[in-house]
């Protein structure tokens, strides 16, 4: 990496520079140039990996939801990349963090409870990016088969949600194409809903591998 670069990225001005680098990626896209640049600095770096994760957490916790594809682009290649760090990463996004200062960070799970009243959509689109990574990643589905109780309290959620008949995951606010495509993952279904085409976690009583269950958790013998 060129000297001038690497002082953008590392140096005392990092913050600011991958701030306004991550708010780009919302505005205009995910650039290859870019992201493979952030994935190169995390690389078996937990501080620089934290850093860029915690910028992206802002991102899925605030921006419309209808702008949060290139965001979910960018994490899906951070959580797939595998080193001594991945597994770090993956509970920084899943379950948050909270950093040397103190100052706590919200994991998906999380913004699914702060949001599923007020923003039900964006709940809809942290379920559906965890399935799909779930279905490409087998540390990430391990990390949530840790976890049966905070998954199955969305996958419930979300069940209880396509039981409304009124509501797609657009319902509460703008459509976006993105909600056209999904991908099926192991104990976890994607299917389509609505003769709209909308499509969600339907057939979510299933933690991945897991066993079936009707709201509580099974506990071992």
């Amino acid at each position: 990496m060129p000297q001038e670069m690497e002082s953008y990225v590392f140096g005392a001005e990092s913050s600011r520079y991958l701030r306004e680098v991550i708010y780009a990626i919302r505005e205009v896209g995910t650039s290859l140039i870019i992201c493979n640049m952030l994935v190169y600095c995390s690389f078996c770096n937990y501080q620089f990996s934290e850093n860029v994760l915690k910028l992206l957490k802002h991102q899925y916790m605030t921006a419309p939801s209808n702008e949060l594809k290139p965001v979910f682009s960018i994490l899906t290649e951070l959580l797939l990349l595998e080193d001594p760090v991945q597994s770090q990463r993956i509970k920084i996004v899943i379950d948050g963090v909270t950093d040397g200062a103190g100052t706590s960070y919200d994991g998906l799970l999380a913004t699914v409870r702060l949001n599923h009243a007020t923003d039900s959509r964006r709940s809809y689109k942290c379920i559906k990016f965890l399935v799909s990574l779930a279905g490409k990643s087998t540390p990430i589905k391990d990390y949530l088969m840790q976890i049966p109780s905070k998954w199955q309290w969305a996958v419930n959620w979300l069940k209880k949600k396509m039981s409304e008949n009124y509501w797609t995951p657009s319902s509460t606010s703008a459509t976006s194409n993105e909600d056209s495509t999904a991908s099926p993952s192991k104990g976890l279904t994607v299917r389509r809903v609505d003769s709209g085409g909308s499509e969600s976690l339907a057939d979510g009583t299933r933690v991945p591998g897991g066993q079936p269950r009707d709201g509580h958790e099974r506990r071992g013998g």
